[in-house]
């Protein structure tokens, strides 16, 4: 796919962080407007149909019928962003002197968008994700950018009763055909280019438990990648060079193994029902459950429902691996079985760098 194509759509996307477009990232949550708004802490909440991309032991908590539709765009970056964009048609076989010129520097870039569906504790979801960053030195130029497509199927179910029924625990697993598309330039010198495009399919499972230990407080648990997607990108390579008076172009075939992290996560939640306030923390990247190389992340956030449950009002903060803390916020209008809810995210007091995702749900 081009990649004039692939930022377009991603443009109407969620961002969800500005970092490097390593194999890592690719593992990272789903967020919707709702968990945003917390901070991102919604592992030990899970109780609608975000639980499908936090943790799937909470589809049991999703209703007997819903579907959920998150949105967003990234403001900050949009200039960068048309300049990436116009790479394709700006490098081509009249133009190959122009890639040093036309590669900008410094942009990052992780957006996604999703549909999800449930019925009881049965979910189904198509997500989209795309990673796009660049840099330019001067002598020489480089810009990335992968595309990840997934279906889901999740399920959730009880596991055992906790003795004298003051709470349950329950499990969750997700079911994940990933479809991944990657696309590169790289500008060695002003006279010699390099264009790959490659793809491939594997898929993934998750787990999720989750622990009700009253109808207030909750731990949750989710592996990430338990059985970990493992693609084969194969493809095309297209190398440019000048002669000294015309450009010759040698086209090969290309293959590259990538391999997704496993990441643990867990997360506990408290509801205060006499004044409607809700708790929630998590840990991400977590050690022993995991064999990414990043730092922990922690994540936490307030919900507080008023107006007879009609509004929620939310605020949380998480930190980055680069140390960066990110506050959030978040409004939700709960309408009878229509929900909408809007949040933002940023690292420097909402003055430059900005994400915003807007989600619909309907539950019934």
């Amino acid at each position: 796919m081009k990649l004039k194509v692939v930022l377009v759509v991603s443009l109407v996307v969620i961002l969800v962080s500005a970092g490097s477009v390593g194999a890592e990232k690719l593992g990272s949550a789903n967020l919707t407007a709702r968990s945003l708004g917390m901070g991102g802490a919604f592992t030990g909440l899970a109780d609608d149909l975000s639980s499908l991309y936090y943790n799937p032991a909470g589809m049991v908590n999703s209703g007997l019928l819903g579907i959920q539709l998150d949105l967003g765009t990234m403001v900050s970056i949009s200039d960068e962003l048309d300049e990436l964009q116009d790479i394709p048609d700006k490098i081509n076989d009249d133009s190959i002197s122009d890639a040093l010129s036309v590669i900008p520097d410094d942009v990052n870039f992780m957006g996604q968008g999703q549909l999800a569906a449930n019925f009881k504790s049965f979910g189904v979801a198509y997500t989209t994700k795309a990673f796009a960053e660049s840099s330019n030195q001067g002598s020489s130029a480089s810009a990335k950018l992968i595309k990840l497509q997934e279906g889901v199927l999740s399920l959730g179910n009880e596991l055992i009763g906790l003795p004298f029924g003051v709470g349950r625990l329950v499990y969750g697993m997700n079911y994940r055909l990933i479809k991944l598309e990657k696309e590169s330039y790289a500008v060695s010198s002003a006279t010699e280019v390099t264009k790959i495009e490659s793809d491939d399919d594997s898929f993934a499972i998750d787990l999720g438990l989750l622990m009700n230990m009253t109808d207030n407080f909750r731990v949750g648990l989710q592996i990430q990648n338990l059985i970990k997607p493992d693609f084969d990108l194969s493809g095309d390579k297209e190398k440019s060079h000048y002669d000294g008076s015309t450009w010759v172009i040698d086209s090969d075939s290309y293959s590259e193994e990538m391999k997704l992290d496993r990441v643990g996560r867990i997360g506990a939640s408290l509801r205060v029902p006499i004044i409607d306030l809700t708790l929630a923390a998590d840990i991400d990247n977590l050690g022993f459950l995991s064999d990414t190389k990043d730092d922990e992340v922690y994540h936490f956030g307030i919900e507080k429902d008023i107006i007879f449950n009609g509004l929620s009002l939310r605020a949380g903060t998480f930190s980055q691996e680069d140390g960066d803390n990110y506050l959030t916020c978040g409004l939700g209008l709960n309408l009878k079985a229509l929900h909408l809810d809007i949040a933002a995210a940023s690292d420097d007091r909402f003055d430059k760098s900005v994400a915003a995702v807007v989600s619909g749900r309907v539950k019934f």
